[in-house]
């Protein structure tokens, strides 16, 4: 996938879930995250997780066949499902609140939120 940006502008190619399933040192890293959740069984291999498959295609993904990690996600919900746009910084309301908090919550969701901008430009 070519740098592909989310609706929110994460980089879905440099994700950690998005690639773990191509990736075992990566993949190590999101089980041992999952089975701290309680999301997996503690006894599950690295290589089994992999052989899962990917956890998240993309927030583009058809939500009937693709998967998405997080298909409960409110920025995706709003964007893709509520308003049909293909991002968020296409809306008449960006950056709006929902948008704005999240990108408060770390350092990644901020470089996010700067790159839509950026789109803008």
């Amino acid at each position: 996938m070519e740098n592909s940006i989310a609706v929110c502008g994460l980089e879905c190619d440099k994700c950690s879930i998005y690639l773990a399933d191509k990736d075992e040192t990566t993949a190590e890293g999101i089980l041992d995250w999952f089975k701290k959740e309680g999301w997996r069984s503690e006894t599950i291999t690295v290589q089994e997780f992999m052989r899962e498959g990917a956890l998240c295609e993309g927030c583009r993904t058809d939500s009937t066949e693709g998967k998405h990690w997080s298909a409960n996600c409110e920025i995706k919900i709003c964007c893709i499902e509520d308003k049909q746009l293909d991002s968020c910084h296409l809306c008449s309301e960006f950056i709006c609140e929902l948008l704005y908090k999240w990108s408060k919550e770390n350092e990644v969701y901020t470089k996010a939120l700067n790159r839509l901008k950026q789109l803008l430009i």
